[in-house]
């Protein structure tokens, strides 16, 4: 990840991208993510990443094509849930803001 690599997290704007939705789990010093992002035609994309505090999320995700499409939001929403239910902590705070997210998508 840098300025001259842009990365679809840190710099979604230069993928045509905005994120949606975030959830990470990891609650010490690493990361674990469920993001969403949406295009401008409102394609919506998902994809997961985890990690100690070395390496910058989603750092190896320099293309769009390097994301998972949905074709609906409730697509999103089942591999969010999958992707929760493997969790060993869970914040439910948090699951409950991304399904509220998810739904209004």
């Amino acid at each position: 990840m840098g300025w001259n690599k842009p990365d679809v997290y840190y710099q979604p704007e230069k993928f045509g991208l905005t994120i949606v939705a975030e959830d990470d789990q990891d609650d010490s010093y690493g990361f674990d993510k469920f993001v969403v992002w949406k295009d401008v035609n409102s394609n919506l994309y998902w994809s997961t990443d985890s990690g100690c505090s070395c390496p910058s999320p989603f750092e190896a995700h320099g293309a769009v094509a390097d994301l998972d499409y949905a074709k609906t939001a409730q697509d999103v929403l089942r591999e969010y849930q999958a992707w929760y239910a493997e969790k060993y902590t869970k914040d439910e705070n948090l699951y409950a803001d991304m399904v509220a997210t998810l739904m209004q998508l």
